[in-house]
């Protein structure tokens, strides 16, 4: 099912020469089958090679990219050793869409990964400067109305009074979140397709740090994703679920079971703790979700593989700005 799904939103992929876009009709069919794949599906194309038309998508004067000025990249580290020194930080995002280029993010959650303590929670609302699409509000619950005016917060139920922050505020206390969580020790990301939730912080850094110019007049200082937080690798944990290994090392115990048909996060939920996943689509509901996952005993040996897997961050800033990591400090 979802290998027949991704031959054909492959086929629906933009043609650079033509210079096609794909409509908005398209995009509510790339999210129809990704809820019915476990919003994984969609989220595994190209992110460059996926553009859309719709008007709503297009970015506010405060995040276009000046022409003199050029993002690039470079890798960080290498590989770490994930052992019992590294905290696992889970992570997920929920976007006005699913491209890069054109979408925003609307909410950022992360959690410790078997903390009890309810500081070591993050979860915030993001006011995006496009319109959320009524498909995505009607998959995610959270509604443009919610992030410009306030209201019911629809993971907890509890109030927010007023307009969500942009992302700039809400991104330096993420990464102040997760500096403090680090307390020196490497911080690896745990994320169901963790590319695309990566991909879409990066793509966000990589437009505020076009703008920091901009930004610095106003006296704002501008965290990068890696050095500032502590952040060194990332676990795709849809990836891990798909090791033939994890299953099969299971075995031993009388809780195991069989690999799951499909490796969507709800019904890898529903597989190994056999209840419905809660809030499916919202970023707290998908991290509370995922802990479930890891914590069971069922999934013993998943660290062996992480350390096989993990991808470690890139480093996304201006090239404007590669003295400040040239000379840190």
């Amino acid at each position: 099912g979802t290998g027949k799904s991704f031959a054909t939103l492959q086929s629906l992929r933009v043609d650079r020469n033509k210079e096609k876009r794909l409509s908005s009709d398209i995009e509510k069919k790339f999210l129809s089958l990704a809820e019915s794949f476990g919003d994984v599906t969609v989220k595994s194309i190209p992110h460059n090679d996926t553009v859309f038309s719709e008007d709503q998508h297009q970015p506010s004067s405060s995040y276009i990219i000046s022409k003199d000025k050029v993002p690039f990249s470079s890798p960080l580290v290498e590989k770490i050793h994930i052992d019992n020194n590294v905290i696992f930080l889970i992570l997920d995002l929920e976007t006005t869409g699913l491209c890069t280029k054109s979408s925003y993010i609307t909410q950022i959650a992360a959690k410790v990964l078997g903390s009890t303590d309810p500081s070591d929670i993050f979860s915030a609302y993001v006011r995006p400067p496009v319109r959320v699409p009524p498909h995505i509000e009607k998959l995610t619950g959270i509604k443009d109305h919610f992030l410009r005016h306030g209201g019911m917060d629809p993971s907890t139920g509890e109030m927010l009074h007023g307009p969500a922050d942009e992302f700039y505020d809400v991104y330096v206390h993420f990464c102040a979140f997760c500096k403090e969580k680090s307390e020196g020790r490497p911080i690896c990301i745990m994320a169901h397709n963790a590319a695309f939730d990566i991909n879409m912080l990066q793509a966000h850094v990589r437009r505020l740090a076009a703008s920091y110019q901009k930004l610095g007049k106003t006296g704002k200082e501008l965290p990068f994703l890696t050095r500032d937080t502590g952040i060194q690798t990332s676990v795709d944990t849809l990836q891990m679920m798909k090791t033939n290994k994890l299953w099969r090392s299971s075995r031993t115990y009388s809780s195991a079971l069989p690999r799951p048909s499909s490796f969507g996060l709800s019904n890898v939920y529903s597989h190994i703790l056999k209840k419905p996943m809660k809030t499916a689509h919202n970023a707290v509901g998908d991290i509370l979700g995922l802990e479930e996952i890891l914590m069971s005993p069922t999934l013993n040996c998943w660290k062996s593989i992480a350390n096989q897997i993990q991808e470690p961050l890139t480093l996304v800033v201006d090239a404007s700005e590669q003295n400040r990591y040239n000379n840190p400090g």
